[in-house]
Order: structure tokens, then sequence, then C-alpha cells
């Protein structure tokens, strides 16, 4: 089992972050709801995290958790109600639908990008998202 960070769209009226741990094998995104995944990877109704107001989930473990081909970059997630950025390691990101996707890239012999593997176990809600960076700044080098 695997714990993911869990941001609310709203913060408390204290103004304190109020993110919270959920345990789960995984989840997947299906007809804007959190399918969760109990121990034995079977779908289950044990559990509930309410689609319209989670800003992101993200996994416990950080840049631990993915393999990547090379050194990720540091993306800076900038999320409304948040004064810190979230981090995400990966090597690129897209966007598919409401959702931001991050990816780990595969290069090909020469080193150009062959295939994106999404990143399991993220989730970013676009209509919270204010700007996304790399914590170095845009690179010239990169393009």
């Amino acid at each position: 089992m695997q714990t993911f960070k869990v941001y609310p769209k709203r913060i408390s009226s204290t103004g304190n972050d109020e993110r919270f741990d959920f345990t789960c094998e995984r989840f997947e995104i299906k007809d804007e709801q959190f399918i969760l995944y109990n121990s034995t990877d079977k779908e289950s109704a044990e559990g509930f995290i309410s689609f319209k107001d989670v800003a992101a989930i993200l996994p416990d473990q950080g840049e631990n958790y993915y393999h990547f081909h090379g050194k990720p970059l540091t993306f800076l997630v900038y999320l409304r109600n948040r004064s810190k950025p979230l981090e995400i390691s990966a090597d690129a990101f897209r966007i598919e639908g409401s959702c931001v996707v991050f990816l780990a890239q595969r290069p090909d012999s020469l080193g150009q990008v062959e295939a994106d593997r999404p990143l399991p176990g993220i989730y970013i809600a676009l209509s919270e998202v204010i700007a996304i960076t790399p914590s170095d700044g845009l690179q010239t080098w990169r393009a």
C-alpha cells in the first residue's frame, strides 16, 4: 500500500495547510471520479475522495517513487490558495483535459525522446494551477 498526500482546493479558515495523507494501493480517474484500489489491487468501495474538492494528489515518496533514465527536472507547481509551490520531479508535463499529466521520457540511442510515460500517482487539477515552471527557470539549452 502507498501513502498519498491529498491537497484540498480550499485551505482552512485558520489559513493552515490542510493537506492530509490517504493510503491505498493506487488510484485512477474515470468520469471525473477517483477510483481507489485496495491492497489486492482491486477496486474498493471502502474509501472515497471527492474529485471536485481536490486540487492535487502526490505520492508521499516523491522522486524515489519513479525510475528516470536521467536526472529529472524539479517542477514548481503553484496552486490557488497556497503560498508554497508543490515540487514534482519529472522530465516533462502536458495538459490533458482538466488535468496536468507529468511524464518520464525514454530517450532513443541519439538522445531524442522516443516515448513519454505518464507518472502514476499524480493528480493536479488544471483549474487550480496558477503556474508551472522548472525550479531552475526556463533554460534555452533544454529546448
